[in-house]
């Protein structure tokens, strides 16, 4: 077995106090950032994905497409850009840049016009990027194509407003570039945003300094059309990203000139300094990456998107409350990596469960063990509780329940229906699954709509978390009842191949079901993992245990 299997997964020094970990399965996921390379599954990502996604991710902005434009953007955009001061062009390879095509270091970001981070980004650190590093001729910065389709599905479209536009100028594409992520928060959620975008377009041709123009038909021509060059570039910066084993955004590379095979990874929103600190010491970060063997590589960017901090930051967050309105405490929702979870996602500890429908050792679990670790440890906020599919060669119908639990999900009903399903498998894993699918459709249809809402985090929650940050770009407004229609046409739309891809992702991490997972954001794998229906009393000494510890490390500084 390769090195890197022992020690990908080895615990915090400081974790260390816990336990001697010594499962080798789980550290197979240091494999997993390369497995979407294949062009089927990246076919189903974009396409199966999306699809399930679609119902709540396309949700109109307040007011339409066209009053959603702020009349400044386009001053504000030019004021900011100054793209006169430095150099911008394509690369030999087609890709837009801005600084000198001769300095020394080479930052290629990935990125994607919907992610939050990525906004961030470009918001907060790339200005002073900008100044202090490209204006300086230090680096050439390079941007690439990620659209994340499986969580933005409008993301795409945003990417081709920027080619079109760089298309005929490439300053026109820098400028875009700007103008989207100063706006991103009212065309990421915008049904229609072709009319927003097209008005972004229009903006630019208004700047009092513009040397030259789009043509503004070209430009809208140019975005409707499906078959032209855009995509195909879009596809290649994607297909080459996952070559690399990147998957989240925004992910920086850097490289020296002359030598882009040799290079260092940055993932997620950094601050200025830490790009400073990788610029002016490339080449020793290089150089040190390239000499040692990759298979004692022991980093935290070896670790799956589901395991990273932006994977297990919440997409969406519901909340739940009883008859008289009032907050029952209990919150779930959906990671960005497309997992569901109950519990703060602010919780440090998180629990990975790994299930089968259909297993009865599951079903066991979920009927007498669940409930309780729900009310001690999960809806008190100390453990965030992430469910991942894992189908058993023995299962013939636990993969349509899946398909089904996650169509129910992107309506926030995901944990309503898997304790239907765990209920009485026999009602449902027959011949007869899809009525019986449906059936349960029906149910969860008769749930009113006021008992739950899209919700913040309890007022409580310590105030300068700096998930906050990021929980604020959630959606604050009630959804509609539960649509049973969307559901079945989700279910009707969304192909095995979901499930195979996931099933993919943690290939090597289990070898049964149920098996539990506990994870700390900070210190890694921090227990033997549960393996088994397990007596509450088991589950409640190892929390016990590691909480303790996990105290005892924090009083010690």
């Amino acid at each position: 077995m390769p090195p890197v299997l022992s020690r990908m997964f080895r615990i915090h020094p400081a974790a260390a106090r816990f336990h001697r970990v010594r499962w080798f399965g789980l550290a197979c996921l240091v494999f997993l950032t390369s497995c979407t390379a294949d062009p089927a599954v990246r076919a189903v990502i974009e396409e199966e994905l999306a699809a399930a996604f679609q119902q709540v991710e396309a949700v109109p902005a307040t007011g339409s497409p066209a009053d959603a434009v702020p009349e400044p953007v386009a001053e504000a955009a030019a004021a900011e850009s100054g793209h006169a001061d430095v150099q911008v062009g394509f690369t030999d390879d087609g890709w837009p840049f801005m600084g000198s095509p001769d300095a020394s270091v080479v930052v290629t970001e990935y990125s994607d016009f919907h992610c939050p981070y990525c906004g961030r980004h470009a918001n907060e650190t790339l200005p002073k990027m900008r100044t202090e590093l490209i204006e300086t001729g230090l680096i050439q910065y390079v941007v690439k194509d990620l659209p994340l389709e499986s969580i933005h599905p409008q993301a795409r479209l945003a990417h081709r407003v920027a080619w079109c536009m760089g298309l005929q100028h490439v300053e026109a594409f820098w400028w875009m570039h700007e103008a989207l992520y100063s706006t991103q928060s009212q065309h990421a959620r915008n049904g229609d945003p072709i009319p927003f975008f097209e008005a972004l377009a229009a903006g630019y041709n208004e700047q009092p300094d513009t040397d030259a123009t789009v043509d503004l038909g070209a430009f809208s021509s140019c975005l409707l059309d499906v078959t032209n060059d855009v995509d195909q570039r879009i596809d290649e910066s994607i297909a080459n990203a996952l070559d690399m084993g990147i998957q989240g955004t925004p992910t920086f590379t850097i490289h020296l000139r002359g030598d882009p095979e040799q290079y260092m990874v940055l993932r997620g929103a950094q601050p200025y300094e830490r790009f400073a600190d990788a610029v002016f010491n490339a080449e020793q970060y290089i150089v040190e990456g390239a000499g040692a063997d990759p298979e004692e590589a022991d980093t935290p960017d070896s670790l799956p998107f589901w395991l990273s901090a932006q994977g297990l930051t919440p997409l969406f967050l519901w909340g739940h409350v009883d008859a008289e309105g009032a907050s029952t405490g209990a919150w779930h929702g959906l990671t960005q990596a497309g997992d569901f979870f109950k519990g703060s996602p602010l919780a440090e500890v998180v629990v990975f469960e790994f299930s089968d429908f259909q297993c009865p050792y599951c079903q066991g679990h979920t009927a007498t063990v669940q409930e309780e670790l729900d009310a001690a440890w999960v809806d008190t906020g100390q453990i965030m509780w992430i469910y991942k599919h894992f189908l058993l060669d023995s299962s013939q119908w636990s993969g349509t329940a899946a398909i089904a639990t996650m169509c129910a999900g992107v309506q926030g009903r995901f944990w309503d229906l898997h304790h239907l399903l765990f209920e009485d498998p026999a009602a449902w894993s027959h011949r007869g699954v899809d009525e019986a699918l449906d059936n349960f459709g029906a149910i969860l249809s008769q749930t009113e709509a006021a008992d739950w809402h899209l919700a913040s985090l309890p007022p409580e929650v310590e105030t300068g978390h700096a998930l906050l940050d990021d929980l604020a770009v959630l959606p604050l407004s009630s959804p509609a009842a539960f649509d049973e229609e969307a559901y079945q046409e989700c279910r009707a739309n969304t192909g095995m191949d979901l499930i195979d891809m996931f099933m993919a992702q943690v290939q090597g991490v289990v070898r049964g079901t149920p098996t539990f997972v506990i994870w700390h954001r900070d210190y890694g794998l921090l227990a033997q993992p549960i393996v088994g229906a397990l007596p509450v009393e088991q589950f409640q000494s190892v929390f016990e245990q590691i909480f303790a510890q996990l105290a005892a490390l924090e009083a010690a500084g």
